[in-house]
């Protein structure tokens, strides 16, 4: 008798059963963010009903900041998968899942930041400020500089049709973001982009951003940034200098900064149109005194380059500032190094245009005129001569009895022989090669030239606050379909931005408050160096997480003594301990 097989019990079990995490980095972002209250903060200024929204704005913006921490970086229709197995209800709220961080609740959180009253601008000047209170973070200098983000899509933009926007939000054509061709820094042409403005302080943490239509240029920035300057920091002007590139420094600007009743102290390169060629003239004035003082080093690099000055007073429009020319080791190499280029564009273009012929001595004298015209502005002059050369063209065969006479072909040839350097040309050129002219109405016996110059400098914060914006945006603009949009996201960004900066700010202010012995935690077990930045801490603190155990408990381990000594002393760097970031 055959046996009834009995029919097995299936239990199907949940499709996620991994234990929740919360990634220590996403730890570090979290506290931060809360140490600047930024999610009341979003719930305060924008409108919306708590009875319809299941998460509120603040936390669906704070999920767009945190998304940025994570190693993969995920659009905006992809963030609740990025948050699959973190511990959503510790960050966002109990009752939150990952599945409700879906693009189209974040789509109408970037719509409500838009159309709040205060804009996203003034949002983010906002959080600044209180960053600078409760980290009581000083602010001497303003770096100030612009980037574009590029985006690809069809957008509303120039020579198009103005009038009242119907897309619901109130807005008018002419407050629309334009998403237009401009100069573009990341060198995509083809792309339409925005342009985004940042000033930050000398520690690179923002103090404010604008983000504006996509050509709009780096003198119409400045002039914004004066302004916000102006109207923010009114009470700080007397100890802070703002710190920008040639673009600043146009006659309109140069006034408004120089204005007795509010003077605003910068430093920038001189460009070399402004006030009847300045920097020409005290660069010139420098090489005639050739009395160059050397600079102590900026860097204890062996190849580190060496810098020479001298200051001279200028008036500019009736008013007095410091012009200083620095001359460096680089720039005589690079002088040395285009003279010799130079010389062999020419001598190679030389060599070509002496093997054309020329049926007619008219021919010759257009090449000629030609070359002239190429190198009218080369560092060194040619002599030329149009020569004829002779050829006798006997017919073929036999000549006969009566043989023809042979036939005269001429040709014509250029020749081109280097006579010398053209002075004055050589001399423009070893002046922009090997010096560089800063304008300042900062006293000198406030900071002296080789202050004036480390400061300039150090404007690269403001570049390196930009890398996150450098890189493909985490929300495509074929999901952000209005310009709107695009302007609370790249808010956002810059508040994640922001937390980066503050984070790194703490680590370097808690490494230089350290009185105790610190154990050899740096790179590849080596000494901790002072400059320590984000990428370290996120290098340190990869493959560790809290893991949710129950309600509210929480377990973490370490791999290894290593990994414990140095994430622990970076931990209190922050002015935390590891349980503490999750309090």
């Amino acid at each position: 008798m055959e046996r009834k097989r009995k029919t097995p019990t299936v239990i199907r079990k949940s499709a996620n059963t991994r234990k929740k995490t919360i990634p220590f980095l996403i730890a570090v972002a979290n506290k931060v963010l809360n140490a600047i209250d930024f999610v009341d903060f979003i719930n305060r200024a924008v409108t919306w009903d708590t009875e319809q929204c299941k998460v509120s704005p603040g936390h669906l913006a704070k999920a767009v900041i945190l998304v940025t921490f994570f190693d993969i970086r995920a659009p905006l229709s992809r963030i609740s998968e990025t948050f699959q197995e973190i511990d959503t209800e510790f960050l966002f709220g109990q009752g939150i899942l990952a599945e409700d961080l879906n693009d189209y609740a974040i789509a109408r959180t970037l719509d409500k930041i838009a159309a709040a009253d205060m804009g996203p601008d003034t949002m983010f000047s906002t959080l600044c400020l209180v960053a600078y209170s409760v980290y009581e973070i000083a602010m001497k200098r303003l770096h100030s500089d612009t980037t574009s983000v590029s985006f690809y899509g069809d957008y509303r933009g120039e020579g198009e049709q103005e009038g009242e926007n119907t897309d619901g939000t109130g807005i008018t054509d002419e407050e629309i973001l334009q998403i237009v061709h401009g100069y573009n820094k990341d060198g995509r042409p083809e792309c339409k982009q925005v342009v985004v403005g940042k000033i930050v302080n000398e520690h690179g943490v923002p103090v404010a951003h604008s983000v504006m239509d996509g050509n709009t240029s780096d003198v119409e920035w400045n002039t914004k940034a004066l302004d916000m300057v102006g109207d923010v920091f009114a009470k700080d002007l007397d100890e802070c200098i703002y710190i920008a590139d040639s673009k600043l420094i146009n006659m309109n600007l140069f006034r408004t900064m120089m204005n007795p009743k509010k003077v605003i102290r910068f430093i920038s390169r001189c460009p070399a149109n402004f006030s009847e060629k300045l920097a020409a003239r005290a660069t010139a004035q420098a090489y005639k005194d050739d009395d160059w003082v050397v600079l102590d080093p900026f860097s204890d690099r062996k190849n580190a380059s060496e810098y020479q000055s001298q200051e001279y007073r200028m008036t500019v429009d009736r008013r007095e500032v410091r012009c200083i020319v620095y001359k460096t080791s680089d720039g005589e190499k690079r002088f040395l190094r285009k003279k010799d280029n130079a010389l062999d564009a020419l001598q190679q273009d030389i060599k070509e245009t002496e093997k054309k012929e020329f049926v007619c001595e008219a021919d010759a004298v257009k090449e000629q005129q030609r070359f002239e015209k190429t190198h009218r502005r080369s560092v060194y002059t040619c002599t030329f001569r149009i020569e004829p050369v002779h050829t006798e063209k006997r017919p073929r065969g036999n000549p006969g009895k009566h043989p023809k006479p042979p036939i005269v072909v001429t040709k014509w040839y250029v020749h081109v022989d280097v006579a010398g350097e053209n002075p004055e040309l050589m001399k423009q050129l070893q002046y922009k090669e090997e010096c560089i002219v800063l304008i300042t109405n900062v006293a000198a016996d406030e900071f002296d030239m080789w202050d004036i110059l480390n400061y300039y400098k150090n404007q690269s914060v403001v570049e390196i606050q930009f890398r996150l914006l450098k890189q493909p945006c985490i929300g495509s603009v074929i999901y952000l379909k209005t310009p709107q949009r695009i302007r609370a996201l790249v808010m956002l960004l810059g508040i994640a931005l922001l937390i980066r900066a503050l984070v790194q700010y703490k680590l370097r202010k808690g490494f230089e408050e350290n009185t105790e012995e610190l154990p050899p935690i740096g790179w590849n077990g080596g000494k901790l160096q002072p400059n320590l930045t984000l990428f370290f801490l996120k290098s340190a603190l990869v493959n560790h997480a809290f893991t949710r155990e129950g309600r509210d408990e929480y377990s973490y381990s370490f791999s290894n003594p290593f990994d414990e000594q140095r994430i622990a002393t970076l931990v209190r760097f922050l002015g935390l301990t590891v349980e503490e970031l999750i309090e």
